[in-house]
């Protein structure tokens, strides 16, 4: 009797170890759209006509024609020394004609320092302007990559809608989908806290939800018929309305 109930009790705590194991599997995965974000105002402001690109390029280039018109001077002034300095060796010259060739000779000399000394000078200039260009060629491949930070995401058409924060920068950003409905009006705030720099944008979408379970019991709702309705960015360009290859944003939006 005794072992029955053993066996009976052991049979038992099998059966809830198992449900408690079931259960941590069955793991419930909110649906999300993938969105890339390009800064468009921001690269503009870059790489317009008169702006901080096109001065450095405008610059780095009369700088490139300068520095080529010195490497000429000093090439010129260069062969000028060679040859006087040949001349002032001539022991057919009289002393007077030395001293001028002389003269000559130390003016050449002063003028090629002076020109070698310049055309350093607008080396440095040059290099400091490319390491500008540089840094400022690597914001804007930044914002076109679609690297920005979301402060927070709220949904506007649900009540008491938990706002849903974030602290990193991505380039392919997983936009929460409300798995109650199939329709958003999402509030976005995008920038940075730290420089005081903040936008916010709504975005509205429709979608429809399927229901998809693995061999785990891991539940997914998928969205399809992917459709942003609404919006007050500069421009969206759809990618695909269901699931893209490889973590395609469904969406490419420009603010």
């Amino acid at each position: 009797m005794k072992d029955r109930i053993f066996l009976a009790s052991l049979f038992l705590i099998s059966v809830l170890i198992w449900s408690c194991q079931e259960d941590q599997e069955y793991l419930e995965y909110d649906p999300s759209v993938l969105m890339k974000f390009i800064n468009q105002d921001s690269i503009d402001a870059l790489t317009g006509e008169g702006d901080t690109i096109y001065i450095l390029n405008d610059s780095i280039d009369s700088l490139t024609k300068l520095i080529s018109q010195q490497n000429v001077f000093i090439s010129d002034t260069s062969d000028n020394i060679f040859e006087l300095g040949d001349s002032v060796e001539d022991e057919r010259l009289t002393s007077e004609e030395r001293a001028k060739v002389q003269a000559e000779l130390d003016r050449n000399i002063k003028a090629g320092a002076d020109l070698s000394d310049f055309k350093d000078s607008l080396d440095l200039v040059k290099d400091s302007l490319s390491n500008n260009l540089a840094f400022w060629n690597g914001v804007v491949n930044t914002m076109e990559s679609g690297s920005v930070k979301i402060i927070s995401i709220v949904n506007l058409a649900e009540e008491e809608s938990p706002k849903v924060e974030y602290f990193d920068s991505l380039t392919v950003w997983p936009i929460p989908l409300s798995m109650n409905d199939e329709y958003v009006h999402l509030q976005l705030s995008i920038g940075d806290e730290d420089v005081g720099v903040i936008q916010q944008y709504t975005l509205e979408i429709e979608y429809s939800l399927s229901t998809q379970v693995d061999e785990k019991g891991i539940v997914t709702r998928v969205p399809d018929n992917i459709d942003i309705v609404s919006h007050d960015f500069k421009s969206k360009i759809n990618n695909c309305q269901t699931s893209c290859n490889g973590g395609t944003p469904n969406y490419t939006v420009h603010f």
